[in-house]
């Protein structure tokens, strides 16, 4: 079984597509389809079902590509282990992320990784999900924290917390300043600041119910840093996540979390199947080997 076929069945497996992976092979279809053939042949399974539209996994295509996907990390990793005793990382691997309570944990994985690779340099956008998402698509961003939900198809991830709580910042002076949950009919009749994203948007319309036809929202907002000094210059709420509104001031601001209780969940995600240099392969898996440590 050759690394080089098992690539070849690693890309079809990734886009579902004899064609599609064998243009991004630059082999042609003929070619790839002999391979997965011979390969079938050499195993003796079907690693795919044959339908339509797309090509999909077998059981024991599935656990081919788990095993094929280990063999190739284990590969990638050893060719650099081999490759660092002669050259140092170096370059600029460029990262994103909102304003969110996670960006602490994620710093602190891009610091311990400068502490081991000191030559390697990081570029940090701060942007919306949607933001970041279209500059990965177009290879600005290499890997960024995205909140759920997002194209999982397009993007390799893996889960990263903690959970921030939604909530609504208020001002001090507020008559619901006293509380220690906000539930929706606590907001009947309010001014709301939403976040202008529209799957965020949805779901906390959705978890305001029917309480939300009696609210106005006289501003949506797409990072939470502003959102704090709009909520003090009107009086209006602003419902965003746990530290999204970075370092405000807790004398004229409150944050409220909601109840029922109502979280996002963010990850480190990075665009699948695209080239990248050996400082970021490198920062990926630090990042997936010290998450999984954590988790474990």
């Amino acid at each position: 079984m050759e690394f080089r076929v098992l690539k070849y069945f690693l890309m079809t497996a990734r886009l579902g597509s004899m064609t599609k992976a064998a243009q991004s092979l630059h082999i042609t279809q003929p070619t790839l389809s002999r391979q997965i053939a011979e390969l079938e042949e050499e195993t003796g399974v079907h690693l795919f079902e044959r339908g339509n539209r797309r090509l999909v996994l077998t059981e024991e295509g599935h656990l081919l590509r788990r095993r094929a996907e280990e063999m190739m990390e284990l590969m990638e990793k050893t060719e650099e282990e081999l490759s660092s005793s002669e050259k140092k990382l170096r370059g600029c691997i460029m990262v994103g992320g909102g304003e969110l309570m996670v960006t602490e944990r994620f710093a602190s994985l891009i610091f311990a990784f400068q502490k081991q690779h000191p030559f390697v340099r990081f570029n940090y956008f701060t942007g919306t999900t949607d933001e970041i998402d279209e500059r990965m698509n177009h290879g600005l961003i290499d890997a960024a924290i995205l909140v759920c939900p997002f194209d999982t198809e397009a993007f390799d991830y893996i889960p990263v917390g903690p959970d921030a709580r939604w909530g609504v910042y208020l001002r001090t002076d507020d008559v619901l300043a006293s509380k220690d949950h906000i539930q929706p009919s606590d907001l009947h009749g309010r001014a709301l600041i939403l976040p202008s994203r529209k799957k965020l948007k949805k779901e906390i319309i959705s978890w305001l119910g029917e309480e939300f036809q009696s609210m106005t929202v006289p501003m949506t907002e797409n990072l939470g840093g502003n959102a704090g000094l709009f909520v003090e210059a009107s009086g209006f709420c602003a419902v965003s996540s746990e530290g999204a509104v970075p370092m405000y001031d807790e004398k004229k601001l409150k944050f409220i979390p909601l109840y029922p209780e109502h979280r996002i969940q963010t990850a480190i995600a990075w665009k699948r199947n695209v080239p990248r240099t050996s400082a970021v392969k490198a920062f990926l898996r630090f990042c997936k080997e010290a998450l999984t440590d954590r988790s474990s």
